[in-house]
């Protein structure tokens, strides 16, 4: 739709409408929203006269949230956010959940919401953008530094989605976190093993062969540590590394070049 055609709806009245126009009429709304520039004056603007238009629009709700979120206006957002979820909380729960994970590194917070989402959902596995919410849970549990549980869910997270769809619709970072697990506790033969099985899903990720490099390193092997901490580097030069779509927030436990770089001159001191 045209910019023009944007400013001919955004300038419309409404006052002669029945109900079920204002409904239709604020879904357009919401819709079209989705099609401007995300916190812009215009997307701001349709998504509050969406929300005029049907206060129970629970989408124009969450989405006027949203643009606030990423400004970091959380007050906005959590009131926003809030509304939609009253209305809908099946929809929105774990989303709430899932911003709170990455944005605030609540991840007390976040539990909470994902576990409220398994008692509005019985009997299924909930997914917000196509991500599950056990693999959220695991890194939830990482982030508290509960490994017992963490690797629960992330290894629930992989056994299920294998069952279902495969590995090709895997998160492969579900196998960097539960390497990052093993060599946090120095179990660092059972790091290399998982890992392994991750690079066997997806060989372009930098973070697990820094992970690989830095076992190998830890119990001696530094001509083969020495291998896989070049090969991070090669791949992080080429963007090949774990990061937030659209790079909104950094993902929990960052890789960094400078991490690389220390590692490489620690193992090339061994060789």
């Amino acid at each position: 739709m045209s910019c023009v055609s944007c400013d001919r709806l955004s300038n419309e009245t409404y006052h002669h409408l029945s109900e079920n126009e204002k409904r239709e009429l604020s879904s357009k709304y919401t819709s079209l929203a989705g099609r401007i520039a995300h916190g812009s004056p215009k997307n701001i603007k349709l998504l509050e006269k969406a929300i005029r238009l049907d206060p129970r629009n629970d989408a124009a709700w969450v989405n006027l949230g949203e643009t606030y979120l990423q400004r970091g206006l959380y007050a906005e957002w959590n009131k926003y956010n809030d509304k939609a979820i009253q209305l809908n909380p099946k929809e929105w729960q774990a989303r709430r959940g899932q911003d709170k994970l990455f944005f605030f590194r609540d991840y007390a917070g976040a539990l909470y919401d994902l576990d409220i989402t398994d008692t509005l959902t019985v009997g299924k596995t909930d997914y917000i953008y196509n991500t599950s919410v056990d693999y959220l849970r695991g890194l939830c549990y990482y982030g508290l530094k509960n490994h017992d549980k963490a690797t629960e869910y992330f290894n629930l997270y992989l056994k299920t989605e294998n069952e279902k769809t495969g590995s090709k619709q895997l998160d492969k970072t579900a196998y960097l976190y539960l390497g990052m697990i093993e060599n946090y506790n120095q179990n660092y033969s059972a790091a290399i093993e998982i890992l392994s099985k991750g690079i066997g899903e997806y060989d372009h990720l930098a973070d697990i062969y820094y992970q690989l490099a830095l076992a190998h390193f830890m119990i001696g092997e530094s001509e083969i540590a020495d291998q896989q901490i070049n090969e991070a580097l090669t791949l992080f030069n080429q963007k090949n590394y774990h990061k937030s779509q659209f790079q909104l927030y950094e993902v929990i436990d960052q890789l960094y070049l400078k991490n690389i770089r220390k590692l490489q001159a620690e193992i090339e001191c061994f060789l």
